[in-house]
């Protein structure tokens, strides 16, 4: 709760950065535990190089250089320091630099902070003085260093100074791909998490989709409880970032004005200067002067401080600390002002208003600010050093507020920040006027940061960088960074002292790239949408050697074309775009970066893409020739609530084809699939959906792996493998046991794995809800008959079953009625959560949302 400064601690040597001033001035033995800036990398104040008279080095003889005491003394002192022995370092300070020995417990805690440093550059060497610039071992941060040292012998250290500083232009740190920042990231949380460095989770996303996210470390350490992505943290003060959604909502909405003083919606407020004199713009921007909330009154009054009213009785007539719009600093309890303005506006609890309208929107279901009296499913407890240099770490329940307020102290979890950002990025929150007078920087902070309502924007003028704001307070850490223009969005939350979670989001900021790329495969479909949104069929043998390669063979109102990136296009089709993996955009088409990931199977790699976060984990499949873009109408709505996979089978879209491509046995779909998901990290449980052919792949899944399956969707699934295997040998029709074709490069011979179904079709007690067509989209006579009958044996393989009719929807549910079928797999989510049956068809909403319930037991 604090923003970075650049000056460096003289006492202690330690490149200081004002901590979130939740700790800055809590306890002062815990003070200095935080060490590092809750809201970002550290501010300079004075540039590296600007005033200095340098005598280089390089004009000497390296002889000459190693013999001045000045560089020969902090060598020394550099070699005790980096060692991280208490006792050796201990003996240097009495021998050398005696005035900093009291300081020892705070040197050992800076120690561990950076990971030692490294010497980088001397710029001014004398016998008596040098400087340079060192580099922390543990990050990418760079601090100038000035020491003296005494003209008589022995020679002793007078002083030492260490000023943070931007990375000097001579150590570029070089752009990584996607792909290369993920490993990279990945290998850094598995480092620090094994020396107890970070606990907690990070997630890397894009565009509404998971890129990397893993959790580590232990949630409770006295029971063993770990760390998960359901796991909520506390988040500090990242709770400004809704606070300010809120206000500038209640702005758009014309109940406030940003040049309203505080007593127009505080009447009474005790302190007259503070009432007339500052706004709510002076709050949001942290320049009315209105300090901080912890001290010694917080220390006294702290479990009596309930509710944003109990704030104001405490503070309410302290003065300004400085004219009001005269500069930055920043406060708290301006934060808890708006919290009480706010309430004062909509006339209810500030709380209730975030639930309603930020969190809620934003489908954020583990985000709160509950007292710490309630117990809270999934949140952790804090872990900190309780005094500089400790070896130990102790909860910090002691020193928790009584709740969460404006201003900070909530709690959620790191796909909860990624749908806030998503629901913001899309303007679902605020209008894209309210979001960029949000975000964009109002006061210029040095180094290219400036802060703006809520929000630190470190944008350049190309609009390359990311917004957002960090929190920290003993024994926890967050951040969370926007890169509006490349997608990206890097939400990291921690159980342990600052900076634990910034360490993270600092080493992917330099690397990320700075615009996003395509990934996506072509995607040569079976199924469609025409220009009503209704489903229709195309054969895509012929289509896709009418297009060369690279294209993609669609049909858009009604005509088979080509589709490339750059092509001209009509934004009256663009949901039909969509559906093959682009978007019109200007006039003109551009690709959907849709997979994630590529995982090789066994020579040939699946494309994967995942959304959301949480358990159980929604994996969908497909029809016969058609990939992961037959769910792009659902995929966002079940994002909001847990985390959803979507693959293409190999020779779909994104995944490679099979060498050579041909038929191959059914069974080695599921193979494929349980290979895919074990190789990309997406552990079990599952919710399998299932589409067409994707609704029998979904069953043989459950048969092969039964302990990784909870609840089944089937969206008018092929009903292959019931008793008699009925659907591959209809009554009057030759038997059918191969879907595609060579000239297809999704084939499969489907009988045996029917038969090895029909043997054993029992789904147990598992949530099964079935949706099947209302259109007949042109079947044959009496085909309608038998799909019903099937679907109802499908329907009673499960003990807890639905069977719904899409009136008005064909064999493409998913795409004609989205809402119908979210509705289908929350209620699966819901009861596979719960471990309770599916309630009645006629006791949920699918039949207000156009279906009609059939019985699975009428004939």
């Amino acid at each position: 709760m604090g923003t970075a400064k650049g000056r460096h601690d003289r006492a202690s040597g330690r490149a200081s950065v004002a901590p979130d001033a939740s700790c800055a001035r809590f306890r002062r033995l815990v003070v200095v535990s935080c060490l590092c800036a809750a809201l970002l990398p550290a501010i300079a104040v004075a540039d590296s190089s600007k005033g200095m008279t340098e005598e280089s080095p390089s004009a000497r003889s390296a002889a000459e250089a190693r013999a001045q005491p000045s560089l020969r003394l902090f060598r020394v002192w550099l070699t005790a320091f980096n060692s991280g022995d208490r006792t050796r370092y201990a003996k240097f300070l009495g021998r050398n630099f005696p005035s900093r020995a009291p300081l020892l417990s705070q040197e050992m805690a800076f120690r561990d902070y950076t990971g030692g440093l490294t010497l980088r550059r001397v710029l001014h060497l004398s016998a008596m003085r040098v400087s340079g610039w060192v580099q922390e071992r543990d990050s990418d941060q760079f601090a100038r260093f000035e020491l003296t040292v005494s003209a008589g012998t022995p020679r002793k250290i007078l002083s030492l100074d260490l000023f943070a500083i931007p990375r000097p232009a001579a150590f570029p740190i070089a752009r990584l791909t996607e792909s290369e920042a993920i490993a990279g990231v990945e290998a850094l949380l598995r480092k620090r998490a094994a020396t107890d460095r970070f606990s907690g989770a990070a997630l890397l996303g894009k565009g509404g989709r998971v890129l990397s996210a893993d959790a580590y470390g232990q949630a409770d350490r006295e029971r063993a409880i770990p760390n998960t992505l359901e796991t909520r943290f506390r988040i500090g003060s990242m709770n400004k970032m809704f606070t300010a959604v809120a206000t500038l909502q209640l702005v758009e909405a014309g109940r406030l004005a940003l040049d309203d003083p505080v007593g127009k919606h505080l009447v009474g407020y005790p302190n007259k200067d503070v009432a007339t004199k500052v706004t709510v713009r002076h709050l949001l921007t942290h320049t009315g002067g209105t300090g901080d909330i912890f001290g010694p009154e917080y220390d006294r009054n702290r479990l009596n401080l309930r509710e944003h009213s109990d704030y104001l009785k405490l503070y309410g007539s302290r003065p300004p600390g400085f004219e009001p719009g005269s500069r930055f600093e920043y406060s708290n309890y301006g934060f808890v002002l708006l919290g009480a303005i706010v309430e004062a506006v909509t006339g209810g609890s500030y709380y209730d208003y975030v639930r309603e309208n930020v969190f809620r929107p934003a489908g954020m279901t583990s985000t709160d600010s509950l007292p710490e009296s309630e117990e809270v499913p999934n949140r952790s407890i804090g872990y900190m050093r309780p005094y500089p240099g400790a070896e130990s770490l102790q909860p910090n329940t002691d020193l928790l507020p009584w709740r969460g307020t404006a201003a900070g102290g909530g709690y959620s979890t790191v796909g909860d920040l990624l749908r806030f950002a998503d629901a913001l990025t899309s303007h679902e929150l605020l209008s894209p006027g309210g979001t960029e007078q949000l975000l964009a920087g109002k006061i210029k902070l040095g180094n290219g940061l400036g802060y703006a309502f809520g929000f630190v924007d470190e944008r350049n003028e190309n609009g390359e960088g990311w917004v957002g704001h960090g929190g920290g307070f003993p024994g926890m850490n967050g951040d969370l960074r926007i890169y509006p223009k490349s997608g990206y969005v890097v939400a990291v939350l921690a159980n342990l002292d600052p900076p634990a979670a910034q360490r993270i989001s600092d080493y992917l900021d330099p690397r990320l790239p700075l615009t996003s790329s395509s990934s996506r495969g072509a995607v040569v479909g079976a199924v469609g949408v025409d220009a009503a949104g209704t489903s229709f069929y195309l054969a895509p043998d012929a289509t896709q050697k009418a297009c060369p390669a690279g294209s993609v063979a669609a049909r858009i109102d009604g005509k088979r074309v080509c589709l490339n990136a750059g092509n001209r296009c009509k934004r009256t089709y663009d949901r039909q775009y969509h559906a093959y993996g682009f978007h019109c955009h200007t006039g003109r088409l551009t690709r959907d970066d849709v997979f994630s990931r590529k995982v090789d199977v066994g020579g040939f790699r699946l494309a994967i893409t995942c959304r959301g976060t949480g358990s159980p984990t929604v994996v969908l499949e497909s029809g016969a020739g058609w990939g992961a873009s037959a769910w792009y109408r659902l995929e966002p709505r079940l994002a909001k609530t847990t985390q959803v996979c979507s693959y293409d089978r190999a020779g779909l879209g994104g995944s490679d084809e099979r060498r050579p491509p041909r038929p191959v046995p059914a069974a080695r779909v599921v193979e494929e699939l349980h290979l895919l998901l074990t190789r990309a990290r997406i552990a079990p449980p599952y919710i399998l959906g299932g589409w067409s052919l994707g609704g029998f792949f979904n069953r043989l899944y459950a048969k092969r792996y039964p302990s990784e399956v909870i609840g089944l969707v089937g969206v008018d699934g092929t009903p292959i493998g019931l008793p008699g295997n009925e659907y591959l040998k209809p009554p009057g029709q030759p038997p059918v046991d191969l879907i595609g074709g060579l000239g297809l490069p999704d084939s499969y011979y489907l009988a045996a794995a029917g038969d090895e179904l029909a043997a054993a079709p029992d789904l147990g007690t598992r949530p099964l809800v079935l949706l099947t067509h209302g259109r007949a989209d042109g079947a044959p006579a009496g085909f309608e008959v038998l799909w019903v009958k099937w679907q109802k044996e499908v329907a009673r393989l499960s003990t807890s079953s639905i069977l719904v009719r899409a009136e008005n929807a064909g064999h493409g549910i998913q795409l004609d009625a989205p809402d119908l079928t979210a509705e289908a797999f929350r209620l699966v989510i819901t009861a596979a959560r719960t471990s309770a049956p599916l309630p009645a068809c006629a006791a949920s909403a699918l039949s207000r949302l156009g279906g009609t319930c059939l019985d699975p037991a009428s004939p």
